[in-house]
């Protein structure tokens, strides 16, 4: 039986639960407010519903509770303190990871099996503990925790990785540059080519990768997106059409 899991980003932290939560909840909230203007809320007078304004995005949360107990036969557990395996969740909650400025909660994948992998940051957790020893150490606990969904951000090394894999898998640097998909789908072609930037080519291809996608990496791309076949001719003046890589993303 596959168990339940948070992946932490970046750095790949696996967390297990002990046992798979019985019901999840997921809770949407649609991206719409009230019509406000500079002095306040606009009247909804002589109307049956307040006007709205469509923001757009919106909210998703998934909310479970995860049991754990130390006295389980067979569950692997060696503390007989169940707060050190419900520790890592609190972890995930503190406002103490990213760069300087902008400390947040840890960026997590909810992940179980093949059929859910949901990115996001924990937002609420609370844990009920019973089951306590002469002591008073806790060795049952119910934990409930709220995960709101995020964008699932596509890092520039996942795309370097994919996109030249979709170019090349031989060391042929020719056979390499020589593809015929994905970029001879016509629809694709067409928007790459309206929001690419004209440039003219007066420099190596990995410089101006470096220069326009912050990684040398992605000069296959920029070879086979302008038909450049051979990097050994002189391609001296030549206008260069540079794809953003929000539109590259898009081939994936």
């Amino acid at each position: 039986m596959e168990r339940i899991a948070f992946l932490t980003e970046p750095d790949d932290l696996r967390i297990s639960c002990m046992l798979n939560p019985e019901t999840i909840t997921i809770k949407r909230s649609s991206g719409v407010k009230e019509k406000e203007s500079i002095g306040g809320q606009i009247s909804g007078y002589n109307q049956s519903d307040m006007p709205l304004l469509y923001t757009g995005g919106g909210v998703t949360y998934i909310e479970m509770e995860l049991l754990f107990d130390v006295t389980i036969r067979g569950s692997g557990l060696i503390s007989g303190d169940v707060r050190d395996y419900t520790a890592p969740f609190f972890e995930m909650a503190e406002n103490k990871y990213g760069g300087f400025g902008s400390k947040g909660p840890k960026t997590v994948r909810m992940i179980w099996g093949k059929n859910w992998n949901i990115p996001g940051v924990i937002t609420d957790i609370a844990e009920r503990l019973d089951y306590f020893t002469k002591s008073g150490v806790p060795r049952r606990s119910w934990v409930t925790l709220r995960l709101r969904r995020t964008e699932d951000e596509f890092t520039i090394s996942d795309l370097v990785e994919k996109l030249i894999q979709l170019i090349n898998n031989s060391v042929d640097l020719i056979d390499s540059l020589d593809i015929t998909s994905p970029y001879q789908q016509p629809e694709i072609l067409e928007e790459l080519e309206n929001e690419s930037i004209i440039t003219v080519l007066n420099d190596r291809l990995d410089a101006i990768a470096a220069r326009y996608y912050n990684t040398p990496s992605l000069w296959r791309v920029l070879a086979s997106f302008n038909g450049i076949m051979d990097i050994a001719q002189n391609y001296e003046n030549k206008l260069l059409k540079i794809p953003p890589i929000e539109a590259l993303t898009k081939l994936l």
